[in-house]
């Protein structure tokens, strides 16, 4: 009878242990600022955009530059130009600036759209990645600690920041 009586006791603890870890979600989060941060493909892609950047910031250089040194050659001239003369060349060099102006415009909204699709293709990577990490590690939920308070306290126990990005940039690094 005893050993009837501890073979139900058994079977019922391991099925409230079983039950309670089946009803219990697996979850973790992650410091998403630290996962872009340091993920090795947002330091490739933000060395591209800086390439990029260069090249415009060259063009706008020699823009500048260019239409300073005809407003240094008009300003030479200027004293012994005749009022129709003088009157031309300002309405050209306004036409000038103003040209340059709008492609230096025209370049900075480029870098912007340049910068967000960047930043979207990383995030679409990690997000990815981190979709099938939570399903191969049995994960239930996986959330973003951000700064703006969606997460605001959690315990290290809970944290798997470093485990995802060491994945994340070996699997970048494999590709």
């Amino acid at each position: 009878m005893k050993n009837i009586i501890v073979v139900v006791i058994l079977v019922v603890i391991g099925g409230v242990v079983i039950w309670n870890r089946m009803s219990i979600p697996k979850v973790a989060f992650v410091q998403t600022l630290t996962l872009v941060d340091q993920y090795k493909g947002m330091d490739e892609a933000r060395l591209e955009y800086q390439k990029k950047k260069a090249v415009r910031d060259s063009e706008i250089d020699s823009l500048r530059i260019m239409v300073q040194s005809k407003i240094d050659v008009y300003k030479q001239m200027e004293p012994d130009m005749r009022d129709d003369e003088r009157l031309q060349n300002e309405q050209y060099l306004q036409l000038l600036q103003q040209s340059f102006y709008q492609r230096a415009q025209e370049l900075e909204a480029l870098a912007m759209e340049e910068d967000e699709k960047m930043t979207m293709a990383v995030l679409e990577q990690i997000n990815s990645f981190s979709v099938q990490y939570g399903k191969e590690n049995g994960y239930n939920i996986i959330l973003g600690a951000a700064m703006d308070g969606t997460i605001l306290y959690g315990d290290d126990a809970y944290d798997i920041t470093e485990e995802v990005l060491e994945q994340l940039n070996s699997k970048y690094e494999d590709n």
